[in-house]
């Protein structure tokens, strides 16, 4: 696991239970779960949590997030209002500066949302890729989990294996559940 060169927060619920707070004073994030559940709060106001099962309660800078799904949910916050969510079949939303999309499919599939422009990933192969000129956020639930959040610069994300390959001239973060948890900040390729 890499050093990240801004503040953020991962936690990884190989146990019951697990807390931890994050540094420069932000604020605290407690999760509790019988199973495995990610999550990553990036220097930004990015919050996103997976949760197979059981109720799950994320405490956010100021509005709350409670969800409950029989099965895979993956919920993604980001800059102002919180998303919840509640499925019974696999289901992404992605929740950008401005713009919200919504996104359902019985298949495996992908889907991203930009504050400004929007991109369409295609999930029929093991294999995203996708550009974008400004801040954008990308979930994948293909398989375990995959999260990147990329400011400006091309990233390219392989889920076949637990292997996550990206290059960018500034931070950004990746979050591969394939494993118990990896993370990775690189600020060059």
């Amino acid at each position: 696991m890499l050093s990240a060169p801004r503040p953020l927060l991962i936690l990884s619920a190989a146990r019951p239970f697990v807390m931890l707070s994050a540094p420069h004073a932000r604020p605290l994030v407690m999760l509790s779960a019988p199973r495995p559940l990610l999550v990553l709060s990036a220097a930004r106001p990015l919050l996103m949590l997976s949760a197979p099962r059981s109720l799950v309660i994320l405490s956010a800078s100021r509005p709350l997030v409670m969800l409950s799904a029989p099965r895979p949910l993956l919920v993604l916050s980001a800059a102002r209002p919180l998303v919840m969510l509640s499925a019974p079949r696999p289901l992404l939303i992605l929740s950008a500066a401005r713009p919200l999309v919504m996104l359902s499919a019985p298949r495996p599939l992908l889907m991203l949302s930009a504050p400004r422009p929007l991109l369409i990933l295609s999930a029929a192969r093991p294999f995203v890729m996708l550009s974008a000129p400004q801040p954008l956020l990308v979930l994948s639930a293909a398989r375990p989990l995959l999260m990147l959040s990329a400011p400006r610069p091309l990233v390219i994300l392989s889920a076949a294996r637990p292997l996550v390959m990206l290059s960018a001239p500034r931070p950004l973060l990746v979050l591969s559940a394939a494993r118990p948890l990896v993370m990775l900040s690189a600020p060059r390729p």
